[in-house]
């Protein structure tokens, strides 16, 4: 078996086993195994996902990591435009969010809803104004 197969089957035995602890929390008299196994199931995946990288059992040595220096990676960074369009679209979620209590029938739904609404209007007069700046440079 090469490590590669070893470290899929690892990973796929940890995920079952946490999946497993996770269960056993909520049950009390077996919560501190849950625990415990969460651990380890952790501790297995991390293992499992490093063999992962080997090319054979037969090299001592792990593989050569590259690391990248910042100056060559070619990083772009958010325009003023892109972070009030995210900021929209965050405020729109807010209102969905708000729209969906409405429908179970919550207390706040109402707050939530407006909160979005004023998020959403900032938000909107904010990217026309910065969209105006960029046109008159």
């Amino acid at each position: 078996m090469k490590p590669r197969t070893a470290g899929i089957l690892g990973m796929v035995a940890a995920t079952i086993a946490i999946v497993w602890c996770a269960a056993l929390i909520i049950t009390p008299p077996f919560s501190i195994l849950g625990a415990v196994g969460l651990v380890g199931g952790g501790i297995l995946f991390a293992i499992a996902a490093s063999l992962t990288v080997r090319k054979s059992w037969r090299k001592t040595s792990w593989p050569e990591v590259r690391v990248h220096s910042v100056d060559s990676i070619n990083i772009k960074e958010p325009t003023a435009l892109e972070v009030a369009i995210s900021c929209v679209l965050a405020a729109v979620g807010w209102i969905i969010y708000g729209v969906v209590l409405l429908i179970f029938d919550a207390d706040d739904a109402w707050t939530n809803i407006w909160i979005g609404v004023v998020f959403a209007v900032l938000a909107v007069l904010t990217s026309v104004w910065i969209a105006r700046k960029r046109r008159m440079k």
